[in-house]
Order: structure tokens, then sequence, then C-alpha cells
């Protein structure tokens, strides 16, 4: 049976984030991922999880979002910054269940040249990707659409299967988003198979809204049986905004049973 963990920066938004991991467990979850736990000491953390029965399943590399990061590894002249938001995320791995370590592509300036970039991100996450080795852990990146963000460095898998294998790294894999794939316009299916061998995590949300699996035009409980059909031992994150409170929206994983239907 597939693994279903909410994002707990998309998911259970109208509760503290504190609450957040503990309202997951009660509606059935096994895992969560939490993009920037760092404000909470690992040991800390780890221990509210175990409290919880919750694994953590992945993190960001911590980076200024509000302040407009989306990444560093493709931004030239940042190299340092990049190698130590990196050391960070391995270090809070390593002490909290080490979960996958998201490793954000970025936003260049637009000044940039585009083969610069991808030069930088293929050294910069070779890198990441030795350091992460000595500890067991994994490294994923993921093309993200110019619907949500224009300036990114990669918008398609195949763009982002491309830089993986030049990176030459068994530990770097991609992260397969339904969202960004279909805004893409890409059809789901056919890039399963595609970039079958390069997945590391898998994450979905219908299209155009970014809602839950039936708000929106992609056929996702499809997907699932597909991706269940292959053999899909990982998890499936839920980084979507639910059209409703979180726990009422949940409706579709209990129909497919991959959440326990007692719970209300």
């Amino acid at each position: 049976m597939l693994r279903l963990d909410p994002n707990l920066r998309w998911l259970y938004t109208e509760l503290p984030m504190v609450d957040r991991a503990a309202a997951a467990a009660a509606d059935g979850f096994k895992g969560v991922e939490v993009a920037f736990p760092y404000d909470v000491a690992a040991s800390d953390y780890r221990a509210e999880l175990d409290r919880s029965g919750l694994a953590l399943v992945q993190i960001l590399s911590p980076m200024n979002w509000e302040g407009g990061e989306r990444g560093l590894a493709a931004v030239p002249g940042r190299e340092d910054d990049f190698m130590a938001t990196i050391e960070t995320a391995v270090d809070y791995a390593v002490n909290c269940g080490r979960p996958l370590i998201h490793a954000a592509l970025g936003n260049p300036a637009a000044h940039d040249v585009h083969a610069t970039c991808l030069d930088t991100a293929r050294e910069n996450l070779r890198a990441a990707a030795d350091l992460a080795a000595q500890h067991d852990l994994t490294i994923i990146i993921e093309a993200c659409c110019k619907a949500r963000l224009p300036e990114f460095l990669l918008h398609s898998n195949a763009e982002t299967v491309a830089l993986i294998e030049s990176i030459g790294r068994d530990n770097v894999k991609l992260c397969f988003d339904t969202f960004h794939v279909a805004m893409e316009k890409q059809d789901l299916l056919e890039e399963l198979d595609r970039v079958w061998p390069h997945i590391g995590h898998v994450q979905i949300g219908n299209a155009p809204g970014r809602h839950e699996p039936g708000e929106g035009t992609l056929d996702l409980p499809n997907f699932l049986e597909a991706l269940d059909r292959r053999g899909w031992d990982g998890w499936v994150g839920l980084e979507y905004v639910p059209s409703r409170n979180t726990s009422d929206s949940l409706h579709w994983a209990r129909s497919l049973g991959l959440l326990p239907k007692g719970i209300p």
C-alpha cells in the first residue's frame, strides 16, 4: 500500500505549526514533510515525532524564503552559502531520522547565463551529494512550472533528469510533482514512465488550483494506482492547498484505503 505524508507547510495550516504533526498522526498518517524545521532543535523535533509515531520524510535545505530565495544550488557566486545550507540540513537530517534533503535549484538573476547556472548547480550538487553520502542521505531536486516560478532554473522533468545524469551521483534523485508536471502540459503517466529510474520522491497536487484529488482536472487516483502498480515503495507527499478543513479534505484518501476510514 502507498504511504502518504502531508507537507505541513501546505496542510493543517488552520493550526499552529506546533500542533500540525499531532493532527496528522490523529488522521492516520505515519510520516510528515516539514520544509523548514530548523527553529526547533533536531533532537526535540525527533522526540516530538516519535511521540506521535511519525517519520520525518523530507526537509528543504534552509534559505531566505521570505526574502524571495527559492534555493541556491544554481546561483553563481553563492557556492559557499549553498554548502553552508547543505551542512545545516545534513546535520539536522542525521539527528532527525535521515529524511530526504530537498536542495532547491533557485531563481538565478536575469543577467546570469543559463549554461553557467547549470554548471554551478552541477558542481554544487556533486559536493552536496558527496557530503550527504557520508551519512547515507539522499538529495532530491525538482522542476518547478513556469506558472508558479517563472524564474526557476528548470521547468521540466526532462531537463532535471538531464542534470541529474550529468551530476553522476547515485544519491541525487528527482522529486516528481504532479502539479508542476501537469502545469507544464505533460501527461502524468507518460512522464512517470519516462523518468521512473530517477525518481526519489513523489508529491501530488491537482491542477490548476493545486488542491486535493477530486478538486481539479487531474485523475490523481489513477496516477496513484499506476504508481502502486509499478511497485513504488517510497512516500507520496501531499503538497497541495486543501479546499476545506484539512481533515475533512482527506475523504479521497480514506475512500482509496490509504488512510483509516474510521477517522472522521
